[in-house]
């Protein structure tokens, strides 16, 4: 059995203080985070992927509108509702880059989801 030692490293971060890492015990590589049981191993020695690596784009787009409408002060999880009001401090420019891009995402979500359809029905 190979056992390995795990090596600490630590970098400066901007204000001061250090932030510690592990180095993955097969590359070398600096992880936040390894994984594993009997061997230790970062996230891309085990082929681990994110959630949102396999999420369908009409789900990531669902998600992003969520997080436009979360930022503007949405307390509802609908994409249904009106559009929610400019936030007092925040600039015109801002809030309407943000109306055109919750517009593109549901959109392409909406595209999505009837694609989704048309396969399904298809089969």
């Amino acid at each position: 059995m190979r056992r390995h030692t795990l090596l600490e490293l630590s970098t400066p971060t901007m204000f001061g203080g250090y932030r510690k890492w592990f180095a993955c015990p097969d590359c070398r590589r600096p992880a936040r985070i390894l994984y594993g049981v009997n061997s230790l191993q970062c996230r891309r020695c085990r082929g681990l992927k994110y959630a949102s690596q396999s999420e369908a784009s009409h789900w990531r787009a669902q998600r992003k509108a969520l997080g436009i409408r979360r930022r503007l002060g949405a307390s509802d999880d609908a994409l249904d509702g009106p559009f929610p009001p400019k936030p007092p401090k925040m600039r015109w420019a801002t809030y309407e880059r943000l109306r055109a891009g919750d517009a593109a995402l549901r959109e392409q979500r909406l595209l999505g989801t009837a694609g989704g359809l048309r396969r399904f029905h298809s089969r």
